[in-house]
């Protein structure tokens, strides 16, 4: 199982990156949103870069805070917050990097909204105590399994999701750090894949760092680290 097929299955943004080129929508606020994505300097060495950064809207590029995608109104009527997590907003998407075995990865999403309220909004909203369990109700109903399901080779088959709130950092203005563990098994395959997604709002700004690692989690510290760096970036 891929690290792009796990990543789009739970829409968290993982290997977005178009190889094709960029797109240049969304102005200059999605202009500025790129000039503040992760770096190679920001992740370990040897990491490798993949895909191009792109500009547009976020209902065209499907990254940052607006995780689940299209089952992002399912994930707010669960939480029953009248924060708009779906919102098309400016946006960048960054570049994935990988380990040299490809079994971990980081990329960035940021989202520009139109004040630091509505970010601090959006944000929150992933805060609250019944987030994990609302991503794990959303994730067994959403059409997006069904899907990815496809992908997966023949008599694979995803087993229970689970999500958490690991409150790992503290950063920006709000901030939250979820995991989601997916497990996948079948014809003698057994993988889990772990993905922890970092939120921070800093201003009318909101960044979305998702961390993938196929048989263990990306260590916390190195979560830590990249995430102070990325919320370092981050100008209002």
């Amino acid at each position: 199982m891929s690290l792009c097929s796990v990543g789009l299955l739970i829409g968290l943004g993982a290997c977005s990156s178009s190889p094709g080129g960029s797109k240049n929508t969304g102005g200059s606020a999605a202009q500025g949103a790129a000039s503040m994505l992760i770096t190679a300097s920001d992740v370990p060495l040897g990491w490798t870069a993949s895909g191009k950064v792109q500009t547009g809207m976020s209902g065209d590029l499907g990254v940052g805070p607006a995780v689940l995608g299209t089952t992002a109104a399912q994930l707010a009527s669960c939480l029953g917050t009248t924060a708009n997590l779906d919102q098309n907003v400016p946006e960048a998407a960054g570049v994935s990097y990988g380990s040299k075995d490809q079994s971990q990865n980081v990329q960035e999403g940021i989202d520009s909204y139109p004040d630091a309220p509505a970010a601090r909004e959006v944000v929150g909203a992933y805060a609250e105590s019944k987030a994990p369990g609302c991503l794990e109700t959303v994730f067994k109903s959403s059409s997006i399994v069904k899907s990815m399901q496809s992908q997966l080779p023949k008599g694979v088959t995803f087993g229970k999701v689970t999500a958490q709130d690991r409150s790992l950092v503290s950063l920006g203005e709000a901030s939250v750090d979820l995991e989601m563990v997916v497990p996948a098994s079948g014809n003698g395959i057994r993988v889990t894949t772990y993905v922890d997604y970092v939120m921070v709002a800093k201003g009318r700004i909101a960044a979305g760092i998702t961390f993938i690692g196929v048989g263990n989690p990306v260590a916390s510290d190195l979560v830590e680290q990249v995430s102070h760096a990325a919320a370092s970036r981050l100008t209002s």
